[in-house]
């Protein structure tokens, strides 16, 4: 019945959903939970409010056990929010936050949303700036940024104030956690803040995004000024010679990989380096090697014991 009825609901077939809603006096406890919600869910979508609201409050109160007894208070909080009721959600939302929510930058996101509107002005800042400090890869991230920007309670951007540092670390979880579009975006609203060899890596890191996202062209013109100087020059020249390996400049590619290597030949670069070149560079050689003769049978340079996790 369950996997029918939220299949229904899926599909947008809230009257159907409805309709073939069983009585809960037929089924067990925890598929009767689920049918409730998924009524309530229903009753909501097709605009009946204060029926979901009383269908969600019902439900909350015969307390469901694991992810449903959260979806039914967030449920209830939806409700209340679409029957203007504002001061309700926020309170839902408060008594949701004491029993530790799985979706904690969600409830905290909705609770500031709630605040505001319920004229809570000084709840929806704390709110907003839990998300945006506490979860700076949240979904939620950007929008609460925006709530407190809005609200004129977010410290502008200035050379090294506790924003710039907020921003950045932001901007470099991103970029370890390979979500390349949102660091570049990151990185480049922190240019015109960063000074020395820290606007250094953030070029070179923004560059990177470039490279990943396959915009091979533009990664290669952004580094090339930092290619030749800069405490990041070794990274910087990384990803130039793989961005010229994509663009299919394989000569140039290994040319520049022998000189990351005699340059840098004790850093996490040039490792990175080797490990690309040991695998690349025979195949290469022989795809260049004329009919019937023996390609080169040149050893790349012995590899450091650096490793590339330790690289900054």
């Amino acid at each position: 019945m369950k996997i029918q009825v939220s299949a229904l609901y899926q599909q947008g077939k809230y009257v159907d959903a409805l309709a073939r809603m069983p009585p809960p006096t037929s089924l067990e406890k925890r598929a009767a939970d689920y049918a409730a919600y998924y009524a309530a869910q229903a009753q909501l979508k097709l605009g009946r409010v204060e029926s979901a609201r009383r269908q969600f409050a019902t439900l909350v109160a015969s307390h469901p056990v694991g992810y449903l007894s959260e979806a039914a208070a967030v449920g209830e909080a939806e409700a209340a929010e679409a029957a203007g009721d504002y001061a309700a959600a926020q309170r839902i939302y408060e008594r949701l936050l004491l029993r530790s929510p799985l979706a904690l930058d969600e409830v905290w996101f909705r609770l500031g949303r709630s605040s505001l509107a319920a004229g809570n002005r000084a709840r929806a800042i704390e709110s907003f700036r839990q998300v945006y400090q506490a979860f700076p890869l949240s979904q939620f991230t950007s929008e609460a940024t925006a709530a407190l920007s809005t609200l004129q309670a977010l410290e502008p951007l200035a050379p090294g104030n506790v924003r710039y540092r907020a921003e950045l670390m932001r901007a470099d979880l991103l970029f370890a956690a390979k979500r390349y579009t949102e660091a570049r975006s990151a990185f480049a609203q922190l240019r015109a803040y960063a000074m020395g060899t820290e606007r250094d890596r953030i070029e070179v890191r923004r560059a990177a995004c470039e490279y990943f996202t396959r915009q091979y062209a533009a990664a290669r013109a952004a580094l090339r000024p930092l290619r030749e100087r800069g405490a990041h020059q070794a990274e910087a020249r990384l990803y130039d010679l793989m961005a010229a390996r994509a663009l299919g400049a394989h000569a140039e590619f290994v040319r520049l990989a022998r000189g990351l290597v005699d340059d840098f030949g004790d850093t996490p670069w040039a490792e990175e380096v080797l490990d690309t070149l040991s695998d690349y560079r025979p195949a290469y050689l022989r795809s260049k090697a004329r009919p019937g003769k023996p390609a080169p049978a040149k050893s790349p340079p012995a590899r450091t014991s650096t490793r590339r996790s330790g690289a900054t």
